[in-house]
């Protein structure tokens, strides 16, 4: 199975496990075999011989998916949604694991929220095909800085990734003028300047009015 394909129903799990009222532990067994199952109920996988016991069908993972699996395991316990053990035991051994109250936020988002950045991103590029490859450089990098709580440097990346916004949209506008003299006035007017300027010169040329925040 592809990466992704294990990540989401690991994820799927998850939730429904949180739905389902449960205190917030549980074990990799469990979550392997529901890989499994979904996986072959949704034709999405199917082992190499056929099971005997569809019930039992998610014990028949090859090493592959199940080393996947512990991946996506892991990296959520490193983006803090997870953590290995008993939930209120000092006792933190592998395979049990419990969720995090960080870990609820995260996996409430249903991969739209910057909880989730890799579907948060996904979302993005889904929305638009064409975003630009340094808008999402620093996207992805506002996220990291997020789900580590460095809201501020979160929020520099935001500002550098809109601005690189701005500015392709600057860029958009002086070439869709077919007026040479207007567009080269226009590109004079936003060259080597703040980028409030800039913004606030192409607000006047498209005629808008600005929002003003209070």
């Amino acid at each position: 199975m592809e990466y992704e394909l294990v990540r989401q129903l690991v994820l799927e799990y998850l939730r429904h496990f949180l739905e389902r009222g449960q205190q917030g532990q549980d074990q990799v067994s469990r979550v392997l075999n529901y890989v499994g199952r979904t996986a072959y109920e949704r034709q999405l996988w199917k082992p190499a011989e056929p099971p005997r016991n569809p019930d039992l069908v998610g014990d028949m993972l090859t090493s592959e998916d199940i080393d996947k699996v512990k991946a996506v395991m892991w990296q959520l316990i490193i983006l803090g949604v997870l953590v290995p053990g008993v939930r209120g035991y000092a006792d933190s051994s592998w395979p049990h694991f419990s969720i995090t109250e960080y870990g609820k936020n995260y996996l409430e988002s249903e991969g739209s929220a910057p909880y989730d950045p890799d579907g948060y991103l996904s979302c993005i590029t889904r929305d638009n095909p064409n975003v630009d490859d340094v808008v999402m450089l620093y996207l992805t990098e506002s996220l990291q800085c997020f789900i580590r709580a460095n809201y501020i440097a979160s929020v520099v990346m935001v500002g550098v990734a809109t601005e690189k916004v701005i500015l392709n949209l600057i860029n958009a506008f002086a070439n869709a003028l077919s007026d040479n003299s207007k567009a080269a006035t226009f590109r004079r007017k936003t060259q080597n300047t703040m980028i409030k300027i800039q913004f606030d010169e192409l607000i006047k040329q498209l005629g808008v009015n600005p929002v003003k925040l209070e």
